[in-house]
């Protein structure tokens, strides 16, 4: 039951520590180049602490089935993953068109969640799926200067 929470807590960790470690070893190959970020940061280290900590509780008021836990951990995990990518640079996306797909992401996870759930489960689910998304939005629509999708934003506003 915990074990999934510890896996998807230390796969979040993990891609968060191979991004950094990227971009020290780029840094330190290429000081001449101008830094190019490989991620950008919505949250702050603090906030995506106080996130997962969060929706751990959340999750877990759901009671569901330690089957039904796991099913449920891989719909939120393979999710996730799609969300953290959708301010890759590379994809060049505007706050609009990242808001746009991560509305798509949502339905889908909610698409997904309702066969694994009662229905006060799922309706538990989907408060706890709008107050995420709603989380996400805000911080797009309001940068912390400890991010790096602050700059971000101000360096494509100078375009």
């Amino acid at each position: 039951m915990k074990i999934s929470y510890t896996l998807l807590f230390m796969f979040m960790l993990s891609s968060i520590s191979t991004t950094v470690f990227a971009q020290d070893k780029n840094l330190s190959q290429n000081k001449d180049t101008t830094k190019k970020i490989s991620k950008i940061d919505v949250f702050t280290p603090e906030e995506k602490d106080e996130i997962q900590f969060w929706f751990i509780e959340q999750t877990d008021s759901l009671n569901l089935k330690p089957s039904v836990k796991v099913a449920y951990g891989k719909v939120i995990e393979s999710n996730l993953n799609a969300i953290f990518h959708l301010t890759d640079p590379e994809k060049n996306y505007s706050v609009s068109e990242i808001k746009d797909k991560l509305d798509e992401i949502f339905v889908k996870i909610n698409k997904e969640a309702k066969s694994l759930m009662d229905n006060d489960q799922y309706e538990k689910h989907l408060v706890t799926m709008e107050l995420m998304e709603n989380g996400y939005k805000y911080r797009l629509n309001n940068p912390s200067k400890e991010t790096n999708l602050y700059a971000y934003l101000k360096e494509k506003e100078q375009e």
